[in-house]
């Protein structure tokens, strides 16, 4: 079926709330180019507005078409209009921006946050999951990385903006909980990966210890970052830079070590025995295993 475009007065139109670019504008000129010499070739996804907002449709997809056809001067542009619920507005909109990389992971975790408060809280998280996929397009595993931001704590989510994006609640709190907090301004955004991994290997700590994790990691390198977090859930007591000495410690050689499946016991056994000892975990089991077999006679004695 053929969908009807109407061409509708740009002064009856605003950006709805639903849309994930917000009524943020970044001035694009080669957008604006093409808008005036061959007009709007896709039309706008528009729905009814609130009569609240003193508009008389909401802008789904298409908010920079339609500040680019302002700049041009249009009064006039093409749209189609659907009735849609605010769950869907939000997966029609997030569908037609995923694969745009100024879109910040940040604004995704907000979104998925706000689809999971309207989708009814009784529903079955396995078909919440299959309902956000059919209406975003996100892969599964996206929608769970999602959904485990959504029990992270505000102020891990303000982490994953620029500073200057953060609110002033979560700066000032910031300024009055954080060591050098008179650099804060020049962080680096926590990743979506960093906040996603902190998010479901921590989320039996206090938020607290999740914000102070959260802006230890946000500089680190991925891989050390991801580490750090995993001896953290195992040695929760044990300083943040301590962890990050032993975590870099470990040479790339010694992967073989990390890749067996061991024990959580064995793991903090292992980690105590390093850092107590002053020595990596590569040649810590390699002292243990030749003491073994020297001991059931399987290696000679050197």
């Amino acid at each position: 079926m053929v969908e009807k475009i109407l061409e509708i007065d740009i002064d009856e139109l605003g950006v709805d709330e639903c849309n994930i670019r917000g009524s943020k504008w970044e001035y694009d000129e080669e957008l604006i180019k093409s808008i005036e010499e061959n007009g709007i070739i896709e039309p706008l996804l528009v729905r009814p507005a609130d009569p609240s907002t003193g508009l008389k449709y909401g802008i789904i997809c298409g908010s920079r078409r339609y500040n680019a056809a302002i700049e041009v001067g249009l009064t006039k542009v093409p749209c189609i209009v659907k009735k849609v619920d605010d769950a869907t507005a939000i997966g029609l909109s997030i569908m037609e921006n995923k694969h745009r990389k100024d879109i910040p992971g940040w604004v995704y975790a907000e979104k998925i946050r706000q689809m999971n408060k309207l989708i009814n809280h009784g529903t079955p998280t396995t078909k919440k999951v299959k309902m956000i996929i059919s209406k975003t397009g996100f892969a599964k595993r996206t929608v769970y990385d999602y959904l485990a931001l959504t029990e992270a704590p505000e102020e891990i989510i303000e982490l994953m903006k620029e500073p200057e994006e953060r609110s002033e609640e979560v700066n000032e709190y910031i300024k009055a909980t954080a060591p050098g907090a008179a650099t804060f301004i020049k962080e680096k955004p926590l990743s979506k990966d960093k906040a996603v991994k902190i998010a479901t290997n921590l989320k039996d700590f206090s938020d607290e210890k999740k914000f102070e994790v959260a802006r230890f990691i946000a500089p680190l390198k991925e891989e050390i970052a991801m580490d750090l977090i995993e001896k953290v859930r195992l040695h929760p007591e044990k300083p943040l830079e301590e962890i990050k000495k032993m975590v870099e410690g470990i040479p790339k050689s010694a992967t073989w070590v990390v890749q067996f499946e061991w024990e959580p016991k064995l793991v903090k056994a292992l980690d105590n025995a390093c850092m107590e000892k002053n020595i990596d975990r590569k040649n810590l089991v390699t002292k243990y295993v030749k003491d073994g077999l020297k001991r059931d006679r399987f290696l000679e004695e050197d």
